[in-house]
């Protein structure tokens, strides 16, 4: 018998992007062209820290494992990086 994971039991992601990591990313978002809204995905999201970037870009973060995807809010989806569920050039 197989039983669903304990989502309470989970450790810490070992991948967050941390406050320094996230200033340089809103840092050279700010290159881009103002005139043309540039979404910004992060395609192994974790719990979704590039929702945190400062500078008011829109941000999907998509991750592998429902129970990290899930602290992300409504702008992380469970999705395979090699399979996105998005058009090309959305990004």
């Amino acid at each position: 018998m197989t039983t669903a994971p304990d989502t309470q039991a989970l450790p810490d992601n070992p991948a967050k992007f941390s406050k320094p990591i996230l200033d340089v990313i809103s840092a050279s978002l700010e290159l881009l062209d103002p005139d043309r809204v540039w979404t910004v995905l992060d395609p192994f999201a974790g719990i979704g820290r590039i929702h945190l970037i400062s500078n008011g870009r829109p941000t999907i973060a998509s991750e592998l494992e429902f129970p990290w995807a899930q602290q992300g809010g409504p702008r992380s989806v469970v999705a395979d990086a090699l399979t996105l569920p998005f058009p090309d050039n959305s990004f």
